[in-house]
């Protein structure tokens, strides 16, 4: 019970004993209760208003005489009387003033038929039997309606801390352990008995050992401490390869800094993601570079056959920049009898997801022809469907050229080969016929008589005539 609440009692109490006893001060008494901030009864044992002040007039709506001789059942309870009768017992014990309704969810009656929630309290007037009752009665709506804001606003505060990915640590200005949320203890898996004991020193103590680099951490720590003012962001790596990030703000009550909030959020997926992302923003920018600076032309197309990307060596075959035919259809740049064939060659690509090779001719923007060779290659999306076709185009006029040169020259070995043979048989029919007279004479010498160097040269005639003309 607030002082002020027993000093309107005392002071109503003693102003109606003086009045009883025609005291000179009953003026006095009378003008402070009056003026008391709250409103003061005066109720007989029975039940009956004796006494009500202009407050009470104010808090219920009534005039005084409409109040004075009711009961007071019309403005509070009726079971009113039994706190009435209690109230007499505990101040016949000793007991002189009494909080009724604290927690009770009393309420008092308006005029006009109205409840408001309210607070009494009540002391007896004497020690004697049946003695009357002072009560002071106050309307506690604004107080119950703040209550239950800071009951909403507490609650949603720790709906929101416990919800949240940080794992929160709040340590007051002499390092005490202020609160934390089940996320915190989570993260570093800090036992109940811990986070009870409300010891800082003693917490940090227990994180240290998990730390990859305990010195850096303490250091921080200390530092943020010794500057009160301070914030901070860093980041703090685990001995068992997560990554926390640690952030760090005073907490402030008006313009003082009454402690310290730490907020500690698990990124090791998100530092993972982010070194993926890096490697494959460089695995891009390398392709890129490759796709740029290559000879041959590269198309990006969408499943239909619409280019959305055109690299220098395009523009070199073709004649046309990226800006020209960016969002145009391939199909201009491809004659007209051979359009069926790559649109079933195109579908067949986004239906099997198959790469298909194959010669073909394409306009310029000069409007001559070039004979290339293409490759159509399918773009995977993540989810394993197509999402575009990439085509490879190379100029094959330089391949053709020396295609046919290579064949010129095999014709022109072959005839050539034929008109050796041709040659050689001539000659051979020509010279058959006066050799065979050779061998026929000196077969005829050889049956001569002959000496022995005669006889050795006209057999080596003959033999060496036979080794050319078996």
């Amino acid at each position: 019970m607030r002082g002020g609440d027993a000093a309107n009692l005392l002071v109503g109490a003693e102003m109606e004993q003086a009045v009883m006893g025609n005291d000179p001060a009953t003026d006095f008494y009378q003008e402070m209760v009056e003026a008391a901030p709250e409103a003061l009864l005066r109720v007989s044992a029975e039940g009956s208003i004796v006494f009500a002040n202009n407050q009470a007039e104010e808090l219920f709506g009534y005039r005084r005489d409409e109040l004075l001789g009711r009961h007071v059942g019309m403005l509070l309870p009726e079971w009113f009387e039994a706190q009435v009768a209690r109230t007499r017992d505990d101040t016949a014990s000793g007991q002189r003033i009494l909080p009724i309704g604290a927690g009770l969810g009393l309420s008092g009656r308006h005029c006009d038929g109205t409840g408001f929630p309210v607070e009494i309290t009540a002391a007896a007037l004497g020690d004697r039997p049946r003695a009357d009752i002072v009560a002071s009665v106050r309307d506690v709506s604004e107080r119950r309606r703040t209550d239950s804001e800071l009951r909403d606003a507490l609650s949603l505060l720790a709906a929101t801390l416990e919800s949240t990915a940080d794992g929160i640590l709040v340590v007051t200005a002499d390092g005490k352990i202020a609160g934390s949320n089940e996320r915190f203890a989570a993260l570093w898996g800090i036992p109940p008995e811990l986070l009870d004991s409300r010891d800082d020193a003693k917490l940090i103590g227990f994180v240290l050992h998990q730390l990859s680099d305990s010195g850096s951490f303490m250091r921080k720590v200390q530092e943020l401490y010794a500057d009160p003012d301070a914030e901070s962001l860093d980041m703090l790596e685990l001995r068992d390869g997560r990554t926390f990030e640690r952030y760090s703000r005073p907490q402030r009550v008006g313009d003082d800094i009454v402690g310290r909030v730490w907020s500690f959020r698990d990124v090791t997926e998100r530092r993972r993601a982010e070194d993926q992302a890096r490697e494959s923003i460089a695995q891009q920018e390398s392709l890129g570079a490759i796709v740029s600076s290559s000879a041959d032309a590269i198309i990006g197309l969408t499943p239909d056959g619409v280019i959305t990307s055109w690299n220098r060596g395009a523009e070199q075959l073709y004649g046309y920049g990226a800006d020209e035919v960016t969002g145009r259809d391939i199909q201009f740049l491809i004659p007209e009898h051979l359009r069926r064939m790559e649109d079933a060659l195109l579908a067949d690509v986004r239906e099997r997801g198959v790469a298909r090779s194959f010669e073909a001719e394409r306009f310029r923007k000069d409007g001559t022809t070039v004979p290339v060779s293409v490759t159509i290659s399918p773009i995977r999306a993540e989810g394993g469907g197509i999402r575009g076709m990439a085509k490879i185009v190379r100029d094959i006029t330089g391949q053709r050229r020396a295609a046919a040169e290579l064949l010129a020259a095999r014709e022109a070995a072959l005839e050539s080969s034929r008109l050796k043979s041709e040659f050689l048989a001539t000659m051979s029919h020509e010279i058959r016929t006066p050799m065979n007279g050779v061998i026929g004479l000196t077969s005829l010498l050889l049956e001569t008589p002959l000496d022995e160097t005669q006889r050795r040269y006209a057999e080596g005639v003959r033999g060496r005539v036979r080794c050319c003309w078996p």
